[in-house]
């Protein structure tokens, strides 16, 4: 009896399918969903990956730009500190050339020394002694020891020489000494492109014909380098007899 059942049963989904073929057919499409669904994801995850991939390329083509950069940024600073060194150095040997070697902070200094006589009274003349400095340089100056002597030669005074001045003429009378620097000075300087004038007034006797100026400086902090100037002059007679 059961047997006759299964049997009848097994007829009846026969003649189903027989009669429906698209629902004995559903079991082969939804395999053949499922396989294309696992194809679009493995799509999807290879997509994803060169996606991941391009990515990162990018990335680091964009910290390899940043590290040339920075590679030309130091590259750059170097240079730039080499150049300024060696302008440096350019601009230190030129100096020494020209305000070293070449001595420009020495001279260029046009030193004259002169005698102004302001007239006669009583038994004495009024005598201004000037010394004129000149920088024709580029650089200031400073001076020390700015002295003088003013020395005369007088009527009854034989004319003669003396090795101590190399042969030249002697004036043996000592008028005046002294500095043209006042007592609270240690020094003076002179600017670039300036002429200075400095005076001392001295009184000298009546009786005196010929007047020898001598004057001289030294520079400050090298003693061993200076200047000197000199200056004689003829009293006019005039003077003397404007005096009696």
């Amino acid at each position: 009896m059961m047997r006759c059942i299964l049997l009848l049963s097994c007829c009846l989904i026969g003649l189903l399918l027989a009669l429906n073929p698209v629902a004995a057919a559903t079991p082969d499409t939804s395999i053949a969903g499922s396989a294309g669904s696992a194809a679009n994801q493995e799509q999807e995850k290879l997509k994803f990956e060169q996606n991941k991939l391009a990515l990162l390329k990018d990335q680091l083509q964009i910290e390899r730009r940043k590290v040339t950069r920075d590679a030309l940024k130091d590259w750059s600073e170097i240079v730039q500190a080499a150049v300024t060194a060696i302008s440096i150095l350019i601009v230190g040997w030129w100096s020494y050339r020209r305000f070293g070697w070449a001595q420009e902070r020495y001279p260029n200094i046009e030193f004259t020394a002169d005698i102004d006589l302001a007239g006669a009274h009583q038994d004495a003349m009024i005598v201004e002694l000037i010394a004129y400095i000149e920088n024709k340089g580029k650089v200031q100056h400073k001076m020390t020891q700015f002295t003088f002597s003013l020395d005369g030669l007088f009527e009854e005074d034989p004319v003669n020489v003396a090795e101590k001045w190399g042969g030249q003429v002697d004036f043996p009378r000592a008028i005046a000494r002294g500095s043209f620097l006042p007592s609270t000075m240690n020094y003076f300087f002179v600017d670039p492109g300036t002429k200075a004038k400095y005076s001392w007034v001295a009184r000298v006797p009546i009786e005196t014909r010929f007047l020898l100026l001598h004057c001289g400086f030294r520079y400050l902090k090298r003693h061993d380098t200076g200047h000197t100037a000199e200056r004689s002059i003829k009293i006019p007679d005039r003077l003397q007899l404007n005096s009696i």
